[in-house]
């Protein structure tokens, strides 16, 4: 059983490094409404509030796919540059 290192592609590193950046968008406060003038509590909502937590799946689904060829020895017939654009379209 021999072990080799496939090469890190500029695409996947791109991918990689978009799907980080959703992550932490994902987290991050999207909007606030409310204010301490009127005393009124503030609500904040993000990615978890709602359909749009879809992008944060898909970010997620993006960095498995980028690990997958990592985690088999042979090619992965899914891992092609059509399964990261169906994930951008969905996302």
């Amino acid at each position: 059983m021999s072990l080799h290192r496939r090469p890190v592609g500029r695409g996947r590193i791109i991918a990689g490094f978009s799907a980080l950046i959703l992550i932490v968008g994902c987290v991050l406060p999207w909007f606030t409404v409310g204010s301490s003038e009127f005393s009124l509590p503030p609500r904040s909502e993000n990615a978890f509030e709602g359909p749009s937590i879809a992008v944060f799946l898909i970010a997620l689904a993006t960095l498995a796919l980028i690990t997958l060829p990592y985690a088999s020895d042979r090619p992965v017939s899914f891992d092609r540059w059509w399964a990261y654009a169906a994930f951008a379209v969905v996302g």
